[in-house]
């Protein structure tokens, strides 16, 4: 209903650093998508799925995971939004190394355009790829659906880690 000009920004789990959401343009219209909270599981085959809302967060993210026996590269901050993270890049230093970024993890992506159309996007969508990286500048996340990977894939990790003093030691 808004005209096509009309600067719009996105704020999903209400983590961001820079704020730049809330003062890209004075004359933005925000979205304010924290109330998107669905946490959805659904088994397909071997694989079980989680389709996330934009308004999740890490921490609650984690612990639905957790409960059905799944994992996830997540981010390690419990109140960084979900949707955001994946679009924006999505690496995890620690889960990363043995799950992928969580972008890559993606299978189906709700998306509302800049025209109002819902799309629902698969890896086979040129849109889908670009929206991995862009952020909300290409359309607005409605829901995210990733590929979850068996917990002990975690619990099976191991990591040292050595402090020393000197390059030498």
């Amino acid at each position: 209903s808004l005209p096509a000009t009309t600067p719009i920004a996105c704020v999903c789990g209400g983590h961001e650093s820079s704020g730049a959401a809330l003062v890209a343009n004075s004359d933005a219209v925000i979205l304010d998508l924290g109330r998107l909270k669905s946490i959805d599981f659904e088994s397909s085959g071997d694989e079980t799925l989680v389709t996330v809302g934009s308004g999740v967060i890490f921490r609650e993210l984690v612990e639905a995971v957790k409960a059905r026996g799944g994992a996830l590269p997540v981010g390690t901050g419990p109140g960084v939004g979900v949707a955001g993270y994946t679009l924006n890049g999505g690496l995890s230093s620690y889960f990363s190394r043995r799950l992928g970024l969580l972008g890559q993890r993606a299978v189906k992506m709700t998306v509302v355009t800049a025209d109002g159309e819902i799309r629902v996007l698969t890896p086979e969508d040129e849109l889908f790829t670009a929206m991995l990286g862009a952020g909300s500048a290409l359309a607005i996340v409605v829901d995210i659906t990733f590929k979850m990977a068996d917990a002990s894939v975690v619990k099976g990790a191991e990591q040292l880690v050595f402090g020393f003093e000197t390059r030498s030691q």
